[in-house]
C-alpha cells in the first residue's frame, strides 16, 4: 500500500514538472505573439492550465490573455479584473507588467460604468509606467482621454490625446486605431484618416466585421469634419453594411442625416432621421444629437414651432446627458485617491517611525543595562582579581616564611644530629678531656643536652630531613625489626659504625653482623653498600 501511494505521488510530481516548463515556454511564445497574431497568442494561453504554473506565472498568464483579447479588438470587460495581478506585480517591483495591469483593468471598469474606479486605476498605471515605455504610456494617455471624453471633460480629453500623440513612436505599427482616435479628436482629420485605413485594412484581414464598421464610421466623421461630404456618405453607408447593432445603425443614419443637413438636403436628412427611430429608451447623447437636428431641420423650413418645441427637448436631453456626465471631474478623483493614499502612507511611515524609535529606545535600554551589568561584572571580577592577588601575595609571604622555617627549622635539626654525631664521636674515645666536657656539658643542659638518642626525636628528625625515610622503609621492608630500622636511620642520618655503635651501645662487631643480617633480609651483596641499595629500592616503589 505504501509503495503504490509513493508511485502515485512521484508520478503526480512528475506529471507536474513535465508540463510546466513547456507551458512556460507557450508563455514566452504567446507574449511573442500578442502584437503579430493575437488570435493564435489566445490559443495558446487558453490550453494552458493556471492551477500548474506558479504563482508569478500564473498572474502573467491573467495579463498575457487580457493583453492578446484587447489587441485582437475583443471586449475584454468580459475578463475578471487585473487588480490583484496589478498588486503583485507592484509588490514585485515589475513596473511594466504592473502598469499593462492597472491600464486593462482601467479599460474594463470605464466599459462597465465604473468611472471613479476606472480613474484611480489608470492614474496608478500612469504612476507605475516606466518613463522609457512610450507605447505603455501612448495607451494610458489615450485611455484617459477616452475616459474625460466620456465625462464630458473636453479640455482634459484633448490634453490627453496630444500627450498620447507626443509618446507614439513611428514604429509602433500595433496602435493605428487608438492613434486615428486622439488625432480626430485633437481635429487633425487628415492624418487620424491615415491611421484609421490601416487599421482598417488590420480589422479586415482578422474579419472582425464589428471594428471594421468603427473604423469606416470615424473616416466619415473626418470626412464630413473636412466638408468632403461624398467620401463621408459612402464610408458611413459602408460602415452600417459591417455592422447590423441598433445602437450603431443610429448612430450611422444620424450621421447621415447630419451630412445631409449640412448639404441643405432636408428630405435626405428626415429620411435618415426617421431610419434613426430614436426613442425614449435610448441614450440622453442619441436623443440629444437627435432633437438637435430635428429643430434644425424645422428652423430651416421655418416652422419655428416646430424647432421651438424640438430645441427644448433637446436641452433637456443634452442637460441630462452632460450632467450625468460630470458628476466629478477626474482629477478631483485622482487627487482624493491620491491623498488617501498618501495619508495611508503617511500613517505606515509614522507607525514605522514609531516602531523604529521604540525599537531604538528598547536596544538603547538594553544595551545601558547590558553595559551596566557587564561593568557590575567587570568591577566584581576586578574586585576579586584584585583579593586573589593580594591572597597570592599573601600565599607566597607565608610560603616564603614557611619555607624560611622550614629552612631554619631543617637548620637546627641538621645541627642537632650533627651534634649527637659529634656526642656520639667524642663518647667513643675514652679521654679524660673527653669525659670531662661530656660531664660539663650534662650539667649545663641537663635533660635537653643528654647524649643518649630519643628515638622518637631521631625517627621525626630523619622522616624531615630525608623524605619519610623511615616511614617509607619501614612500610617498604616489614621483614626489617625495630633495631635494625634504628640502625638504617642512623647510616641515613651519616653517622659511622664506630659512632652507631656508641648510640645503641653495642659493639662494632655487633653493628657490622647487623648490617650482614639486613643485606640478607633485602637480597644484597655481602659488600653492598646498604644506603645506596635501599634509596634506590625506595626511589622505584
Amino acid at each position: 500500500m505504501k509503495s503504490c501511494l509513493f508511485i502515485f505521488i512521484f508520478a503526480s510530481l512528475w506529471g507536474s514538472c513535465r508540463n510546466r516548463y513547456p507551458s512556460e515556454r507557450m508563455l514566452n511564445q504567446a507574449a511573442q505573439l500578442i502584437y503579430s497574431s493575437p488570435q493564435q497568442a489566445l490559443k495558446l494561453l487558453d490550453s494552458i492550465s493556471p492551477k500548474i504554473l506558479k504563482r508569478n506565472a500564473r498572474h502573467n498568464l491573467y495579463l498575457l490573455k487580457v493583453h492578446a483579447a484587447y489587441e485582437a479588438y475583443q471586449d475584454i470587460s468580459v475578463y475578471p479584473p487585473l487588480s490583484n495581478t496589478a498588486r503583485y506585480f507592484q509588490q514585485q517591483g515589475d513596473s511594466t507588467k504592473a502598469g499593462w495591469a492597472y491600464l486593462f483593468t482601467g479599460i474594463m471598469d470605464s466599459k462597465n460604468g465604473y468611472y471613479e474606479k476606472a480613474s484611480i486605476n489608470l492614474s496608478e498605471a500612469k504612476e507605475n509606467a516606466p518613463r522609457q515605455d512610450s507605447m505603455l504610456l501612448f495607451q494610458i494617455h489615450y485611455h484617459l482621454g477616452e475616459l474625460y471624453k466620456l465625462r464630458r471633460d473636453q479640455q482634459a480629453s484633448i490634453e490627453s490625446y496630444q500627450k498620447a500623440i507626443e509618446y507614439h513612436s513611428p514604429q509602433n505599427k500595433y496602435s493605428n486605431y487608438e492613434m486615428g482616435d486622439c488625432l480626430l479628436n485633437t481635429r487633425q482629420y487628415a492624418a487620424a484618416r491615415t491611421y484609421y485605413k490601416k487599421a482598417e485594412l488590420n480589422a479586415l484581414n482578422l474579419q472582425d466585421s464589428v471594428n471594421v464598421a468603427y473604423l469606416m464610421l470615424q473616416i466619415g466623421i473626418s470626412y464630413s469634419n473636412t466638408q468632403n461630404t461624398a467620401n463621408a456618405i459612402l464610408y458611413t453607408h459602408n460602415a452600417l453594411k459591417y455592422d447590423p447593432n441598433p445602437e450603431f445603425q443610429k448612430q450611422g443614419y444620424l450621421l447621415l442625416s447630419e451630412i445631409y443637413l449640412h448639404r441643405q438636403q432636408l428630405d435626405s436628412a428626415r429620411y435618415y432621421l426617421k431610419k434613426a427611430s430614436v426613442s425614449t429608451d435610448d441614450s440622453e447623447k442619441l436623443q440629444a444629437q437627435y432633437y438637435k437636428q430635428l429643430y434644425q431641420i424645422a428652423e430651416l423650413k421655418k416652422d419655428y414651432q416646430s424647432a421651438l418645441n424640438h430645441y427644448k427637448k433637446y436641452t433637456t436631453y443634452i442637460t441630462d446627458y452632460q450632467l450625468n456626465k460630470t458628476e466629478e471631474r477626474i482629477d478631483n478623483i485622482v487627487n482624493r485617491h491620491h491623498q488617501k493614499k498618501w495619508q495611508r502612507e503617511n500613517r505606515r511611515l509614522v507607525r514605522q517611525r514609531m516602531l523604529l524609535v521604540n525599537g531604538s529606545l528598547v536596544l538603547a535600554l538594553l544595551f545601558i543595562l547590558l553595559a551596566t551589568y557587564i561593568g557590575i561584572l567587570l568591577k566584581k571580577r576586578r574586585e576579586k582579581y584584585l583579593n586573589a592577588c593580594q591572597m597570592i601575595e599573601t600565599l607566597q609571604h607565608l610560603c616564603q616564611e614557611q619555607n624560611r622555617c622550614q629552612d631554619k627549622f631543617k637548620e637546627l635539626l641538621l645541627n642537632k644530629l650533627e651534634v649527637s654525631k659529634k656526642l656520639a664521636f667524642i663518647s667513643s674515645y675514652p679521654h679524660d678531656k673527653h669525659q670531662a666536657f661530656l660531664k660539663m656539658y650534662n650539667e649545663i643542659l641537663g635533660d635537653i643536652g643528654q647524649t643518649d638518642l630519643n628515638w622518637d626525636e631521631l625517627y621525626f628528625t630523619i622522616n624531615y630531613l630525608y623524605n619519610n625515610f623511615q616511614q617509607k622503609l619501614k612500610d617498604k621492608f616489614p621483614s626489617l625489626n625495630e633495631k635494625e630500622i634504628q640502625l638504617c636511620c642512623l647510616i641515613r642520618g651519616g653517622f659511622k659504625t664506630d659512632e652507631i655503635a656508641f648510640v645503641i651501645r653495642q659493639s662494632v662487631y655487633s653493628i657490622h653482623k647487623r648490617k650482614t643480617a639486613i643485606r640478607k633480609k633485602l637480597g644484597m651483596d655481602e659488600r653492598a653498600d646498604i644506603l645506596t641499595i635501599i634509596l634506590s629500592l625506595l626511589d622505584n616503589s
